[in-house]
């Protein structure tokens, strides 16, 4: 690839970057009212910022999920690269659209030197694991929304058998690196959900049990943000969500505050993997001799 060509991409993966940072930081600050309003203690606070730095540490399980696709797909790259790759250009989702984290993932890919249909191609994969993923997670939520408790133990070991099920096959079908990709997806909704799960046990005056139920909720909102066009992040769609599925788990106020207080965690989460990413690219264009060496 042409060097100007190389340099252009990065700029524009960089641009995109920059602009979902900004737009993450006035959506924070636009929520600030919702933490003054309420006389959190310094234990609240404490456990607010670890979830918020355990959720951006998550995001390491997405760039290795990409990874194996992309391994899957016939292109070697290194852990940093896919690391630094996906973590720059995964901020851009907060741009209106949620279309610019893959455009500009697709300019620093391809920057690197993976082929545009490759990437392409990937984007598909990603989407399509996710969603498979997530979706037996319906199976907990049930349960709990149509006030059948009785039938919860039966929904966890649907959802093992599932989730177990689709990965023997994806590896019997498509191949380990598929198989990797589906466990490292797996792995990062379940740490995104008790991360929820504990927003809600740290902000709310109400007594919380449910964890399992509660990650569930929050997973298939998720999951809902994902696939809703237009929305930036999921902002708004996973949040209704959430407020349905929360119904009958907690009262009213609980459940609001503890989505708003969620959606502050997540988006902070976000900012410091990208921060890491960024810490990462200095370092390796720090080792990256010159053309002078």
């Amino acid at each position: 690839m042409k060097a100007s060509i190389k340099t252009f991409l990065h700029r524009a993966g960089s641009v995109l970057a920059i602009a979902g940072l900004a737009l993450v930081v006035q959506r924070l600050y636009a929520q600030h009212d919702t933490l003054q309003a309420v006389h959190f203690s310094k234990l609240q606070y404490l456990s607010i910022a670890g979830l918020a730095m355990i959720y951006g540490l998550s995001g390491w399980l997405l760039a290795m999920a990409w990874q194996k696709i992309l391994a899957h797909l016939g292109t070697r790259m290194p852990a940093s690269s896919a690391i630094r790759i996906y973590g720059l250009s995964q901020i851009g989702k907060y741009l209106p659209g949620n279309i610019f984290h893959l455009a500009g993932r697709q300019g620093l890919g391809m920057a690197e030197g993976v082929p545009s249909w490759t990437l392409i191609k990937s984007t598909v994969w990603e989407l399509g694991l996710m969603c498979t993923t997530a979706s037996p997670f319906l199976l907990l939520v049930a349960p709990a929304y149509f006030r059948l408790e009785r039938l919860q133990d039966a929904a966890v070991a649907g959802v093992a058998l599932l989730l177990m099920v689709f990965a023997w096959v994806i590896r019997r079908v498509w191949g380990t690196p598929l198989m990797q990709a589906f466990l490292l997806h797996l792995l990062f909704l379940c740490v995104a959900g008790l991360v929820f799960a504990g927003v809600a046990n740290a902000v709310s005056v109400d007594r919380i049990g449910a964890w399992g139920t509660l990650a569930s909720c929050f997973v298939i909102a998720w999951l809902m943000g994902l696939v809703v066009p237009g929305a930036p992040a999921g902002i708004g769609i996973r949040e209704l969500v959430l407020l349905g599925l929360l119904a009958n788990q907690l009262s009213t106020e609980a459940a609001l505050l503890t989505v708003g207080v969620s959606r502050i965690v997540t988006a902070a989460g976000d900012v410091l993997f990208w921060l890491g990413a960024l810490t990462l690219a200095q370092l390796v264009r720090s080792k990256t001799p010159s053309v002078t060496d």
